[in-house]
C-alpha cells in the first residue's frame, strides 16, 4: 500500500484542490512552447534539450529542443522552446 502524504490527506479531508496548499509546485504548460513552474527550489541542470528543476517533493525535468530559461524569480520559473515531455520525479 502506498504511503499517503500529509498534504494529500489534508486536501482530501477538506475537499480542496492540491494547488491550494502552500509551497505545492504548480506546473502550467502553454501549448508546446512554454512551461511555467511555481514554487521551485532552483535549477539543477540546464541545457538546450533538458532542464531539471528542484521542487519541494522531488524534481521536474523538461525535455525538448532549443529550451531557454526566460524568467526566474524566487517563486516563478518560465521555460520556452519546443517542449516534448515533462517528467515529475518524487524523492
Amino acid at each position: 500500500m502506498k504511503k499517503e502524504t500529509l498534504i494529500n490527506r489534508i486536501t482530501q479531508r477538506v475537499d480542496l484542490p492540491g494547488e491550494s496548499m502552500p509551497a505545492q509546485p504548480i506546473v502550467e504548460l502553454c501549448g508546446d512552447s512554454r512551461v511555467l513552474i511555481e514554487h521551485h527550489r532552483g535549477v539543477i541542470e540546464y541545457g538546450s534539450e533538458k532542464i531539471a528543476i528542484r521542487v519541494r517533493y522531488g524534481m521536474i525535468h523538461v525535455f525538448g529542443n532549443e529550451l531557454k530559461l526566460c524568467r526566474m524569480s524566487g517563486c516563478l520559473l518560465v521555460i520556452t522552446g519546443r517542449i516534448d515531455k515533462i517528467g515529475i520525479f518524487r524523492g
